[in-house]
């Protein structure tokens, strides 16, 4: 027959394909501040809908908007929350913070939290963080349908330094939700240094931290270019000093209580960043 008269609808066609071939770099940040839900770049396997983007309760209060995990009247149910993968073959010591927020409706109370980490997308996945009950209750129990306020919020710090030089790395929030209290998550940060650490660890000191007034930066072999800049848990620029010789103070007593991170540069490229803790 001609070509004309051909069933062309039982051909086959083969097509071979990687999804997100091309891994994210650092740092990767979700506040939930997009409408979309599930938010780009990550993934939603939440079949019983127990969770959702909410927009009356945000981090510490810095914002309305944030993940919610509907434990009060939900039952039983599991939802993933898995980031694309993301690149930390050159990091220096990557961490997931994010901001919590959960209350117990009484004792019984079962929902959990778990973070995991996958390097063979997807494949296998190894437990970084678990928590539940009073572990990961952030105040008192309420028998009420929580919805916390600022001071109800707790940063959590996860340490991935273990998969520094696998570069794709898949991160995945586990919730579990019984039928106990709402689950609140915000502010996911993936972060690190990237690129060489020019100043060492051992030319710089970082005093006092925690800190409520004035932090000083003790810095060794300071070069005249030098900027240290300090960022919110959501990866906010807050404050962005010249490194003034070997003792620089920035005050840092108008910040919000929480956990913020230093990064002292030199033309724009990183040279070390840290942790500090706002009282």
């Amino acid at each position: 027959s001609n070509s004309a008269d051909m069933n062309t609808f039982n051909d086959t066609r083969t097509m071979s394909f990687e999804i997100h071939s091309v891994p994210l770099t650092m740092p990767v940040q979700e506040g939930f501040e997009a409408v979309a839900y599930p938010p780009a770049n990550w993934i939603l396997e939440d079949y019983g809908s127990a969770t959702q983007r909410y927009t009356s309760a945000g981090g510490f209060g810095n914002s309305t908007n944030s993940l919610r995990a509907k434990g009060f009247i939900v039952s039983n149910t599991y939802a993933n929350l898995t980031s694309f993968p993301v690149d930390l073959s050159s990091a220096i010591a990557p961490q997931i913070t994010f901001s919590l927020a959960y209350a117990r409706q009484d004792a019984t109370s079962t929902e959990q939290l778990r973070l995991l980490v996958s390097t063979d997308c997807g494949a296998n996945y190894t437990q970084v963080y678990s928590k539940t009950g009073t572990a990961l209750a952030t105040t008192v129990d309420h028998s009420g349908n929580f919805t916390p306020t600022a001071s109800e919020w707790r940063t959590e710090i996860v340490d991935l330094s273990s998969y520094v030089g696998q570069n794709k790395v898949i991160i995945r929030f586990e919730f579990y939700v019984n039928s106990g209290n709402n689950l609140f998550v915000d502010d996911i940060n993936i972060n690190a240094s990237v690129g060489i650490k020019e100043i060492s660890s051992q030319n710089i000191s970082v005093y006092p931290n925690p800190v409520n007034g004035a932090v000083h930066f003790y810095i060794l072999n300071t070069k005249g270019n030098n900027l240290i800049e300090i960022y919110s848990p959501v990866g906010v620029l807050v404050k962005r000093i010249q490194v003034k010789g070997e003792l620089t103070d920035v005050d840092v007593s108008a910040l919000s209580s929480g956990i913020y991170f230093y990064e002292i540069k030199d033309d724009s490229r990183s040279l070390i960043q840290g942790k500090l803790v706002k009282e």
